[in-house]
């Protein structure tokens, strides 16, 4: 049995989540798969990644609308609606020489400590370490580093702007997010799309803010080192959580009040590790 992932499902954050969690439940199933758009886009970024054969496209090319389509109706399976995610598990699991496969609503269910460490080492991103911790994740022995993650850009007219915040919005959800901590010192790292940020404001509010000037493979990598993480919904954060274990809140209604117990720290039940 081989699967082929070949349509990715977005932006950075929905082809991560995309690929692991396809990738993970074939492991788990003694399933092959395969994912040649995925390698090919992110190669670049995550160098641990290995080449995906081109024999699932030579097999679409020469069998699929001629004679495979017949002997596998199945054999193009779009994860198109949520609720049918355990019809999806089970048609990955049939044995049938390729499956291709594509759309967002698909997850794996279960997550033990050895996937995460599998997905932390392939997922190693390729950036200069060093001097992003030199830049922007100093800090004193008795502090830690929230990072906000303030999505503005394609938020503006994303589900017609629902979670498109303005900066009172965000500094009253980071004012009940300390409350939500544990009393200690804490120093905030600002990483955001929003060409026009106010950053004197939030500086104005909590004192030791900074903003990081770098792209998304180098924004993802820091809020991975973070201790929190506070943010819009994202799959561009939620990522860097699952990848350096943070815990992290994500602001789907700005009437809830954050509170310890709504903080999330795992993943289809594995709990993060305490930094």
């Amino acid at each position: 049995m081989l699967i082929c992932l070949s349509i990715l499902g977005g932006g950075r954050g929905n082809d991560l989540f995309q690929f692991m969690h396809a990738d993970a439940f074939c492991r788990r199933n003694d399933v092959t798969f395969y994912s040649p758009t995925f390698t090919e886009k992110y190669c670049k970024d995550f160098p641990n990644l290995p080449e995906s054969p081109k024999t699932p496209y030579i097999v679409k090319k020469f069998l699929y609308n001629r004679y495979y389509r017949k002997l596998n109706p199945n054999c193009i399976i779009g994860f198109n609606d949520e609720r049918e995610i355990p019809k999806y598990r089970e048609l990955v699991k049939k044995d049938y020489l390729v499956n291709f496969c594509y759309g967002w609503f698909f997850n794996n269910d279960l997550y033990r400590e050895e996937d995460i460490r599998h997905y932390q080492k392939l997922f190693e991103p390729k950036v200069d370490k060093d001097t992003l911790r030199q830049k922007y994740l100093q800090h004193n022995t008795d502090e830690k580093i929230i990072i906000i993650h303030i999505r503005r850009g394609d938020y503006k007219d994303f589900m017609e702007g629902k979670f498109f915040f303005d900066d009172d919005l965000y500094i009253k959800k980071i004012k009940e997010f300390l409350k939500s901590l544990p009393k200690e010192n804490y120093k905030f790292l600002i990483c955001t799309n929003d060409e026009n940020f106010d950053l004197e404001r939030y500086i104005q509010e909590f004192g030791n803010v900074i903003q990081s000037k770098e792209g998304p493979i180098e924004d993802q990598y820091l809020m991975s080192q973070a201790h929190y993480l506070l943010g819009a919904p994202s799959t561009f954060s939620q990522w860097a959580s699952v990848m350096g274990e943070v815990p992290y809140y994500h602001i789907y209604d700005p009437e809830e009040t954050i509170t310890k117990d709504k903080i999330i720290n795992e993943i289809g039940g594995y709990k993060y590790k305490t930094k």
